[in-house]
């Protein structure tokens, strides 16, 4: 006989697993798209002047150019 542990178990993993494809199958983007780079200093540079009045966003020095003048 299979003891209830087992067939837990057995279920425990099977709802695993079918939870990991899942996420999988809904992190995939729609056929033919072109993966797009997302660069983090990007990203950083558009949160920061997005909570600043669009009039003054080009005072704002960028995170990539911070970034360029330390060498």
């Amino acid at each position: 006989m299979i003891s209830t542990r087992r067939i837990a178990t057995v279920l425990a993993l099977a709802a695993g697993v079918s939870g990991l494809g899942a996420s999988a199958a809904s992190a995939a983007g729609p056929v033919g798209a072109k993966p797009t780079d997302i660069s983090p200093i990007t990203v950083l540079d558009e949160l920061v002047t997005s909570s600043v009045p669009a009039e003054h966003r080009s005072e704002l020095p960028t995170l990539k150019a911070q970034l360029s003048q330390l060498s």
